[in-house]
């Protein structure tokens, strides 16, 4: 998954109900709330509690994203680098 900085600004949630937003070398900065999404500035919003879940079925359903995809879930902070480890060796 290519995350598309240059289409989007892009937010990320975690589990301390803090919304940030995603720079391009995945930093996050801390915001008061989001941008509304807009034709002409659209936004896109992750939420690790959405990845969370999904991992669960990924790993019950043998189901493989590419790594990139994993890669960037682990540069956000979605996953742990023994998760990444567990979901790029398969």
């Amino acid at each position: 998954m290519k995350i598309p900085f240059e289409k989007y600004t892009i937010y990320v949630t975690f589990d301390d109900d803090k919304i940030y937003e995603l720079k391009e070398d995945f930093s996050k900065e801390l915001v008061s709330e989001m941008n509304m999404s807009t034709p002409t500035n659209p936004t896109l919003v992750l939420h690790k509690q959405q990845l969370d879940v999904a991992k669960t079925f990924y790993k019950e359903n043998s189901v493989n994203l590419d790594n990139e995809t994993w890669n960037n879930y682990y540069k956000i902070g979605f996953i742990t680098l023994q998760e990444l480890n567990e979901f790029t060796t398969k």
